[in-house]
């Protein structure tokens, strides 16, 4: 009896034993595949690596690249303001050379934001020297660059102004719904109240009623908006 168990209790022994060294070359055999699998990929691996480190140096490069740019573009700008506003400041250029001279400019810099408010102010220029069509042409060039939007009420209400002076209501209409466009109301109540002026102008009564009206209910706190939509409105 006591042999039996002795051997039974042996060949549990050597049974574990065996499952042990089976599990140890299991577990080789696995590293070992691990192995020959990242050995198989490591072009692919490699290929990964490089890639994103390449990715962070071009990335390093450009906001390098921009940040200098940026300084190069804001030093014609100011360049810009020394030279030709006040050229034409002192009458010491004529308003086609001007506008000749920012054109290149904006050619030379293409969508540079800090050309928004230059242009601003070489168009307030000619529009205060009653160069109403040299004025339209700089808000046209800059009206197209990525700015602000308080930047583009400044320009699309400028433009509003000219082409009334002009006597183009219609253009000037245009001009008043793309401010009634934009998701910062700023002085929505003089822009709805001017798009009634302008559908008065070109004989829409029922577009006019509906602008100021629009003023009449939507501003009851602009008072001088209201009560010049009521005047428009009690003659309509």
């Amino acid at each position: 009896m006591s042999t039996t168990t002795n051997q039974n209790q042996t060949d549990v022994n050597l049974n574990s034993k065996l499952q042990a060294h089976n599990t140890t070359i299991q577990s080789i055999m696995d590293e070992k595949d691990i192995f020959e699998r990242v050995l198989a990929h490591k072009s692919l691996i490699i290929a990964g690596i490089c890639g994103l480190v390449l990715a962070v140096i071009l990335g390093a490069i450009y906001f390098q690249q921009r940040e200098k740019n940026f300084k190069i573009h804001a030093g014609q700008v100011y360049q810009f303001s020394e030279t030709a506003v006040k050229d034409y400041t002192e009458k010491k250029i004529t308003a086609d050379m001007y506008v000749s001279q920012f054109l290149t400019l904006k050619n030379s810099l293409g969508s540079f934001i800090g050309l928004a408010p230059l242009g601003i102010q070489v168009a307030d220029q000619l529009t205060k020297d009653n160069q109403l069509a040299s004025a339209l042409k700089i808000l046209n060039a800059i009206e197209g660059i990525n700015t602000h939007e308080f930047m583009k009420y400044m320009i699309y209400s400028r433009k509003a102004v000219i082409f009334e002076d002009q006597n183009q209501y219609n253009e000037s209409i245009d001009a008043l719904l793309k401010l009634s466009g934009l998701s910062s109301k700023i002085f929505e109540a003089k822009t709805y109240m001017d798009l009634g002026r302008m559908y008065v102008k070109i004989g829409d009564k029922e577009k006019a009623k509906k602008s100021f009206e629009y003023v009449t209910s939507q501003h009851k706190d602009e008072a001088e908006f209201v009560k010049i939509s009521k005047l428009y409105l009690g003659q309509l």
